[in-house]
């Protein structure tokens, strides 16, 4: 069987992981894990694990009439996957690449590590543009074009794409459980979750689009006029690619075509300071501004 491990990938559609799961051909089950490690970071607060464990009881929503679920780890990475490994049978993994802090880089690298010594072969695919190990950016805007033009990697979910785990099975391999904390409903904070960001996308694409250039920079303003759409990229409740191709699409028909003009190019700034930070990681530690 084999594993999609999903980081900052929480949706079902434009899953290029999934897609390739599916391609394989074995039955596969999702998994995330709430890093530990992660969780006791400085830049971590309980609201950014609210809006996952939302994310996830979407997720969980859309694959009911799949009879799964996305299996939940509360746990280290590399514990989890040593108990997963030693307990199944896995023969791929399948993900996306996560621009991170030190510590999601770190433990992608002991994982990758990991899986490679138990002969399991790791696939990960390209987030929203950002292209890891780049040299140079010289033409990373050509890239980024063609990758935003391409066709969503989407697919059809059948009942035997799925490897079932009986829960009894998992709990006793896995039996720390969510803090309830993640499960408290935040008030004045937007719901996770694929759908309540297409939500987002549809009701600003339709009229809240109209003054976003010039209520970008007003707090008060821009709370209706912006996308409002940043935790759903964040979190990969929407990919780039999907907010990309709507908005153009939109475009023949929109109020104000220079509104969202301005929106495409704060996509395209959004993958490129990533991609910045893709390639000069030590801007975490350092000043960006060398003098």
């Amino acid at each position: 069987m084999n594993i999609v491990w999903l980081k900052r990938d929480l949706r079902l559609r434009d899953h290029a992981a999934i897609q390739a799961a599916i391609a394989e051909g074995s039955p596969f089950f999702l998994l995330y894990i709430f890093d530990s490690d992660l969780l006791d970071a400085p830049d971590s607060d309980v609201r950014h694990w609210r809006f996952i464990q939302q994310s996830l009881n979407d997720l969980n929503q859309q694959l009911q009439p799949h009879t799964t679920r996305v299996y939940v780890v509360f746990e280290k990475s590399e514990i989890a996957f040593q108990k997963i490994l030693q307990h199944f049978e896995v023969k791929h993994v399948f993900s996306h690449e996560e621009t991170g802090n030190k510590i999601s880089f770190d433990r992608d690298i002991a994982i990758g590590q990991m899986l490679s010594t138990q002969n399991v072969q790791w696939h990960e695919f390209q987030t929203n543009g950002v292209v890891r190990g780049l040299k140079n950016r010289d033409r990373w805007d050509e890239a980024w074009r063609k990758f935003m033009i391409q066709p969503p990697a989407d697919f059809n979910l059948g009942p035997t794409n799925f490897y079932a785990i009986r829960d009894e099975e998992w709990n006793a391999l896995f039996p720390r459980k969510i803090p309830a904390t993640f499960h408290e409903k935040a008030t004045l904070f937007q719901p996770g979750g694929e759908m309540n960001a297409w939500k987002y996308l549809q009701t600003f694409l339709q009229d809240r689009h109209i003054h976003y250039s010039k209520s970008i920079s007003k707090p008060l303003l821009s709370r209706k006029a912006c996308s409002r759409l940043s935790p759903y990229l964040a979190y990969g409740n929407l990919s780039i690619r999907q907010v990309y191709q709507m908005t153009l699409a939109l475009l023949g028909t929109a109020k104000s075509k220079k509104d969202l003009y301005n929106f495409l190019s704060r996509l395209h700034w959004h993958c490129h300071f990533i991609q910045k930070f893709e390639s000069e990681c030590r801007i975490e530690f350092e000043n960006f501004n060398r003098a």
